[in-house]
C-alpha cells in the first residue's frame, strides 16, 4: 500500500513540475540581436555608392547612402533607444570602382587620405531633424556581392550610435565637381 501511494505521489509531482516549467514566463525581456539570415536567397539592398572621382590630393571620393536601418542610439547620459535612420557618408578610397573593404576612420582634416570619411549625416526616418556625424569608425567587409558594414559614431548633438548591417550595394559613377 505504501509503495502504491509513493508511486502516485511521484507521478503527481512529476506532472506538476512539467506544468510549472511549461507555463513559466521569462523574467528578462529578450535582447534584440541582429543576425544575418544565411538561408536568404537574395540579399536585401544595403544602399548606394556613387564614385565621385579623383580629388586634387589623390584619393577618390565616394558618397555612400545606407538605406534605413534600426540603429541603437545612446543619448548624452548613455540611455539606449532604437531609431530608424538613413546614413549618408563621404568616403575617401584608394581604388576606382567598387567600395574597398577595410576600416575607415572619421577625419575632418583638409588633406583627405584613403580609408577615412567625413561629411556624414544621420537622418532619422521619423521626421526628427537630421544630425551631423562628428566622429566614429566604419568597417566594411565583403562576401561575394554582399557587403557587411559595422559603424559606430558620435553625433553633433552628443548622442552616439552603432549598427551592423548587410546587403547588396548599387554603384554609380559621377564626375566630382
Amino acid at each position: 500500500m505504501k509503495t502504491n501511494y509513493l508511486s502516485r505521489m511521484i507521478v503527481l509531482f512529476a506532472f506538476a513540475l512539467v506544468v510549472i516549467i511549461s507555463c513559466k514566463k521569462a523574467t528578462d525581456p529578450p535582447v534584440p540581436v541582429s543576425v544575418r539570415d544565411t538561408n536568404q536567397s537574395t540579399a536585401s539592398a544595403l544602399g548606394d555608392v556613387v564614385d565621385l572621382g579623383l580629388l586634387n590630393s589623390g584619393p577618390r571620393m565616394m558618397r555612400m547612402t545606407i538605406v534605413p536601418q534600426n540603429y541603437t542610439l545612446y543619448d548624452t547620459v548613455g540611455e539606449p533607444s532604437q531609431v530608424m535612420a538613413n546614413l549618408e557618408l563621404s568616403l575617401y578610397v584608394n581604388d576606382d570602382g567598387k567600395l574597398p573593404i577595410g576600416q575607415y576612420a572619421f577625419s575632418k582634416s583638409d588633406s583627405k587620405s584613403a580609408f577615412t570619411f567625413d561629411g556624414g549625416s544621420f537622418m532619422p526616418a521619423s521626421g526628427v531633424q537630421s544630425d551631423q556625424i562628428v566622429n566614429g569608425n566604419l568597417v566594411v567587409t565583403q562576401e561575394g556581392d554582399v557587403y557587411s558594414v559595422t559603424i559606430q559614431g558620435k553625433l553633433a548633438s552628443g548622442s552616439t550610435f552603432s549598427q551592423n548591417c548587410d546587403g547588396k550595394v548599387s554603384y554609380a559613377d559621377a564626375d566630382y565637381k
